[in-house]
């Protein structure tokens, strides 16, 4: 059986610099610096629609909007930005797509916003600064408090964070270098707690390339594949006309260490669930839901996977995705078939209804 790949970068004079990807209901949406923060979106990472500006011709005049990153809570989409590096707004909207509008003035915290939502449900915003990554717990989306000085830093040009939760500790990718350099570069740290303690990986740099066909990596996010236990990283290559370009490899992990199957220029398209089933789960969930389900773990991969969304909704109201080790399936009750996933020519045969895991 062939398979389909990929080459880096997957997308080019669209300027993709500092890249993060959402993935919301399934599909997946990208925003960068640029003055509109237009937006695209794609079903697998690689082929990408562009769906237009985010933002009002006026919103942030004479400045830049840098490394803007969305997050979905209670019904809307909180955008974060540090026009021209002057200090964060949160935006909100009603869809990943916009338009979104400012609800807060300048709250200050430099430059390269990144939030982490916690399995408990707390809140915590990252930012760069002179003396490396700063972060503070969140009251809400659009409340800031205590500055708190993580420790991680690359010894002078320290940008772009980016934390996300990994089994009982947090793992973090920063950038640095200068970034018109072909040495800019991503590092990694991890610590237990989302604040303090930060320890680099020992294995930095993760990803660096200052010769062949692209040059310049940085800038990082990494999101969940859509067969949902595989992990990408997103970041951009810089030009000699200073545009970026985007591109994406696997990103893996192994105990205290991640490690990222690149800078490639060529890998496997990321693949597509197993199955997609739609139908009522129980009495509790109310209406219809569509589940993704991924029963075939992968080296490197966090385990199988399900996401929950409901049917025919623009909005996820319990959507998350649930990951077990390889030794412990998902049990799944009798219910309608699943049908194959359109980007898959092979489905195993599975039922999801009623459920417990």
């Amino acid at each position: 059986m062939t398979v389909p790949l990929y080459r880096n970068p997957i997308a080019r004079d669209g300027d993709f610099a500092d890249p993060f990807v959402l993935r919301h209901d399934g599909r997946y949406y990208l925003y960068g610096t640029n003055p509109d923060v237009r937006c695209w979106s794609s079903d697998d990472l690689v082929s990408w629609t562009l769906e237009g500006p985010t933002i009002a011709p006026d919103a942030f005049p004479g400045l830049v909007p840098f490394a803007p990153e969305v997050v979905y809570a209670d019904g809307a989409f909180f955008m974060y930005t540090s026009p021209s590096g002057h200090g964060h707004y949160v935006l909100r909207a009603d869809a990943p797509t916009g338009p979104f509008h400012a609800v807060t003035g300048n709250v200050g915290h430099a430059i390269d916003g990144n939030v982490l939502i916690d399995d408990d449900g707390r809140w915590y915003f990252y930012w760069a600064g002179d003396e490396g990554i700063w972060g503070c717990e969140m009251a809400s989306p659009t409340e800031f408090g205590e500055p708190v000085l993580t420790g991680v830093h690359m010894n002078g040009w320290t940008e772009g964070p980016f934390v996300t939760r990994r089994g009982d500790g947090y793992v973090m990718t920063l950038t640095g270098n200068h970034y018109l350099s072909r040495g800019y570069r991503i590092d990694a740290a991890f610590s237990d707690d989302p604040l303090r303690g930060w320890r680099s990986d020992p294995l930095n740099p993760v990803l660096v390339s200052t010769e062949g066909p692209t040059t310049g990596l940085g800038h990082s996010s990494s999101v969940c594949g859509p067969d949902l236990v595989s992990n990408y990283i997103v970041f951009h290559n810089f030009n000699a006309d200073a545009s970026r370009d985007l591109d994406i490899d696997r990103q893996v992990a192994n105990d205290r260490t991640i490690q990222v199957l690149g800078p490639s220029t060529s890998a496997p398209v990321p693949p597509a669930p197993d199955a997609v089933w739609t139908g009522q789960l129980s009495p509790v969930f109310g209406a219809l839901v569509t589940a993704e389900l991924n029963l075939t773990p992968e080296a490197g991969a966090d385990g199988y996977g399900i996401a929950l969304e409901p049917a025919g909704e623009s909005r996820s109201r319990c959507g998350w995705i649930a990951r077990r080790g390889p030794s412990s399936p998902p049990r799944v009750g009798q219910s309608s078939p699943v049908r194959p996933c359109p980007r898959r020519s092979r489905t195993r045969h599975c039922t999801a209804g009623a459920s417990s895991w």
